[in-house]
């Protein structure tokens, strides 16, 4: 009986210890997540935990454009940009920049969009990727940018790629789209300018805690 009683105590002394160490294991990466980033804007302080989800490395713009978001015309938008997680896995993030708390990317509330994802053998680059974002933008008979697609140099000298927008039922985002490390990044404005968005992904590029 003595026995059985002190196996019992060390497996629940063994679950207390693990559990332990997983809260502190969460606790060290969120602050690693946080740490990585030298300034983290307060629109998306409410997902930052949730963000410590994936292992994909944040960039996370310090800058927000808003001009061009006022002229889309949203009804809901007072001036206040709201960050909601729409999709996060160990390699992909999905945030949607939206007009009110529940935006999940819908036309009549989405501001913007910015994710990471890992890139694979499927992903296109160089060339291919900016000759499948030209076919959409000639592809577009409605009203769209009067900026064309083209390379873009930002921050540290890396080759972006600007998408720019287009309409068919309603106006979608422009995009500023490039490669670092292995993942591919995207930073989005809907009825975004060429300037506002290389601003706006330089500062997510520069938007790291310096090495000590």
């Amino acid at each position: 009986m003595k026995r059985r009683k002190a196996w019992k105590f060390g497996l629940l002394f063994l679950a207390f210890m693990l559990s332990g160490m997983t809260a502190w294991m969460l606790s060290a990466n969120l602050v690693t997540a946080t740490s990585a980033l030298s300034t983290v804007d307060p629109v998306f302080q409410p997902i930052l935990s949730s963000l410590n989800k994936t292992q994909a490395p944040l960039r996370l713009p310090a800058f927000i454009f808003l001009e061009s978001i006022r002229e889309s015309g949203l009804s809901t938008f007072d001036g206040k940009v709201y960050a909601n997680l729409l999709d996060v896995t160990p390699t992909t993030y999905v945030v949607i920049l939206g007009a009110t708390e529940e935006c999940q990317g819908g036309n009549a509330c989405r501001l913007g969009s910015i994710s990471g994802s890992k890139n694979d053998r499927n992903t296109p680059r160089g060339e291919n990727l900016l000759k499948l974002i030209k076919s959409k933008y000639n592809a577009s008979s409605n009203r769209r940018s009067k900026e064309k697609p083209e390379v873009v140099t930002l921050a540290k000298g890396i080759k972006g790629y600007f998408d720019p927008w287009t309409c068919g039922a309603s106006c979608g985002d422009a995009d500023i789209i490039w490669d670092e490390n292995g993942y591919r990044y995207t930073v989005g404005s809907k009825i975004g300018t060429k300037s506002s968005l290389v601003k706006m992904a330089n500062s997510a590029i520069a938007n790291l805690a310096k090495a000590p």
